[in-house]
């Protein structure tokens, strides 16, 4: 015969059997701990999904300066772009670190977001070589451009010289 029998879990009390410390445990700090261990988790997502986008748009960006012949400007840009981008992807490192610094009293963050710490750290430190190689992309693209003025200076320099010079 199956004796059936009723257990009513009050999570107060099964959270206090299940981790045995001297101090009351609050399950709402848990929860509150873990909603912001999410946030942390949905930025570090956000913050690697934008950097992953900016080098496209710098790079969108300075090639339809370079179409409408736009070369001092798209220069500036292109240092202004991957300077700001730089600063902002130190800015969002620094914030990835000062999140864990908060005051988790039940949760190791470091531990639960051992994948995208990862993850963040790889994007980090890709993203250098990225602007680097972009910058020095651009770099040669403008010499390219700077070589054609001056040969096409040199064209069209014998043009004008007048004829009784050349005679």
């Amino acid at each position: 015969m199956i004796f059936f029998s009723k257990y009513y879990l009050y999570k107060d009390k099964f959270i206090y059997e299940v981790i045995r410390i001297d101090s009351d445990i609050n399950s709402e700090e848990i929860i509150n701990e873990k909603f912001k261990l999410e946030e942390i988790k949905t930025d570090i997502y956000n913050i690697i999904i934008k950097l992953k986008d900016t080098p496209k748009k710098i790079k969108e960006e300075i090639k339809s300066l370079i179409l409408v012949n736009e070369f001092d400007l798209a220069k500036e840009r292109l240092k202004y772009n991957v300077k700001n981008a730089l600063m902002e992807a130190d800015f969002l490192n620094e914030n990835i670190e000062n999140s864990f610094s908060t005051d988790f009293k039940y949760i190791n963050p470091n531990y639960q977001l051992s994948n995208e710490i990862v993850e963040w750290n790889k994007n980090y430190s890709e993203i250098r070589g990225r602007y680097f190689n972009l910058h020095n992309y651009f770099n040669e693209i403008f010499k390219e451009k700077e070589n054609l003025k001056k040969y096409k200076k040199l064209i069209a320099s014998p043009l004008n010289i007048p004829l009784k010079e050349v005679g």
